[in-house]
């Protein structure tokens, strides 16, 4: 199973990637136990951000553009307002997102049904 790595770029997977470099520069971590530890991360912040994320949210805003490749999607925003549990925020810039088929191969979009 393949997982996304994007979330290595928020602020909580900036902070691991900063960890782990500061340890291979002092020679207490090699790449492989590198490589390991990012796709753990990417796992378990999969993994937890289905399971325990359970707010809901809506969107607006004007389309400027938008993207696929790959099968990810990517939208730009312009005067996007974002609600969340009844509060919103104006994002003053665009905004963007980037939308990812989160079910496995063998059950997402395209997947073939085995035979009997």
């Amino acid at each position: 199973m393949s997982f996304f790595q994007h979330y290595r770029f928020s602020q909580v997977g900036l902070a691991l990637q900063e960890i782990i470099d500061e340890m291979i520069e002092a020679e207490t971590l090699d790449e492989d136990t590198q490589n390991m530890l990012l796709l753990q991360f990417d796992k378990a912040i999969s993994s937890a951000l289905s399971t325990w994320v359970k707010t809901k949210a809506t969107l607006r805003g004007d389309l400027d553009h938008y993207r696929n490749v790959e099968n990810i999607w990517t939208f730009y925003l312009k005067n996007a307002v974002i609600k969340l549990e009844n509060v919103e925020h104006r994002v003053d810039d665009r905004l963007r997102i980037i939308a990812c088929d989160g079910r496995t191969p063998s059950t997402g979009a395209g997947a073939k049904k085995a035979k009997k």
